[in-house]
């Protein structure tokens, strides 16, 4: 593993067009996540296409955000990890039945959810952060 390739200008040609979106924040990412997005890349052939549109549309999204964006995320993803197991699963099942709601009804919780400063997600009483 520390033989694997993390640095932007390490990559191969492939790799390098795989995690195109991610090129200016590339050696910036924690050394975990450039791992594990290295290791997908290299397994990028045997990946079915739906993931692969998934994963590219990730990327992207990711690199369009701000820079507040990004910092607001890497919060959430903190707080949620440091949750106790039974809790993160709670998140889990609850952004599960979540995801299969119409796209309509996805929209009117989120502004309701906007609306009243709340994450329907977090534990009861846990604000979103702005």
């Amino acid at each position: 593993m520390a033989d694997e390739p993390l640095r932007w200008d390490e990559l191969n040609t492939q790799q390098k067009q795989i995690l195109a979106p991610l090129k200016s924040d590339w050696n910036q990412l924690p050394q975990k996540r450039r791992t594990r997005l290295n290791r997908i890349s290299k397994d990028w052939d045997s990946l079915p296409a739906h993931k692969k549109q998934k994963l590219q549309h990730r990327m992207q999204r990711w690199s369009n955000m701000t820079p507040e964006q990004k910092h607001a995320i890497e919060q959430r993803r903190h707080q949620f990890r440091s949750l106790p197991p039974n809790e993160q699963e709670r998140i889990r099942k609850r952004y599960r039945w979540y995801k299969q709601l119409p796209p309509d009804r996805q929209a009117e919780l989120r502004e309701q959810w906007k609306k009243d400063g709340k994450s329907p997600l977090f534990p009861p009483g846990q604000a979103l952060e702005k």
